[in-house]
């Protein structure tokens, strides 16, 4: 507004150095953002999630795999967990078995029992049974993550869903 207002009195190198410093301001709030998500994620998930912004985009894509995934059974959410640590947005290496439970019942909104979900993440013989569930998970991951997909998942997606999907993409 003050630019607007005063354009007869400002030059055209006091506009430009005015336009520089508010385009610089904006970049250097969006990096401590950034630094911000790539830290490691913290309290109950600081097992689960390799970092903030992905815990923050596994919350923001647990109602879109609720929506294109048929978790029929609770051993089925075993397929997200293997997604998950396979595209390497939580551990593979660590022993966050109630972490996985805890974040499964709370993004899904559902009660899955801790044994028949990691019966079905320990045997490769019952991968068949959620295979399905785990390449439609992937897919949609893929997407998120800005790689190739075969399907678009995030087409009935808000403005905001899309926002924060950029700034967690770049983190």
């Amino acid at each position: 507004m003050y630019v607007f207002d005063n354009r007869d009195k400002l030059t055209q190198e006091q506009i430009n150095s005015h336009l520089r410093f508010v385009l610089i301001h904006q970049l250097l709030e969006q990096e401590i953002a950034l630094c911000d998500l790539r830290l490691p994620a913290v309290g109950a998930y600081a097992d689960l999630f390799t970092c903030r912004a992905a815990q923050e985009l596994s919350t923001l894509l647990a109602p879109v795999i609720a929506r294109h995934v048929d978790f029929r059974h609770n051993y089925h959410y075993a397929a997200w967990a293997m997604a998950m640590k396979d595209v390497g947005l939580i551990y593979a290496d660590r022993r966050n078995g109630t972490a996985i439970v805890r974040f499964i019942n709370e993004a899904f909104r559902e009660q899955v029992d801790k044994a028949s979900l990691f019966r079905y993440l320990n045997r490769d013989d019952d991968f068949e049974k959620i295979k399905d569930q785990y390449e439609v998970i992937r897919s949609i991951i893929n997407q998120a993550l800005g790689r190739a997909s075969e399907k678009d998942y995030f087409q009935n997606e808000s403005d905001t869903f899309f926002e924060r999907l950029v700034v967690l993409r770049k983190a």
